[in-house]
């Protein structure tokens, strides 16, 4: 082989693999976004159920289970309702 086809060759593959990494790179910033979009939409989700629910003014408690761990929240305007009943 001439040496001018064995530096086509070098530059051919390095031009693939940058090409490559490049797009792997690309690929796993999408995927890391979406990840985090998606975990933030649930927390957005969850804190807007707890506001409905919080609003609706019934001053009936609710309760909320994350991770195997549950926990009854109520309104705290319903506590002071509570209390002034007592």
């Amino acid at each position: 082989m001439k040496k001018e086809e064995v530096k086509k060759i070098i530059i051919s593959i390095w031009l693939v693999a940058m090409s490559v990494y490049f797009v792997n790179d690309i690929w796993q910033d999408y995927k890391v976004r979406g990840i985090k979009e998606a975990y933030q939409k649930g927390i957005d989700d969850m804190a807007s159920q707890i506001i409905n629910e919080v609003e609706k003014g019934s001053c009936e408690s609710f309760e909320i289970s994350a991770n195997n761990q549950k926990v009854t929240i109520m309104g705290a305007e319903c506590l002071s309702q509570i209390n002034e009943n007592n």
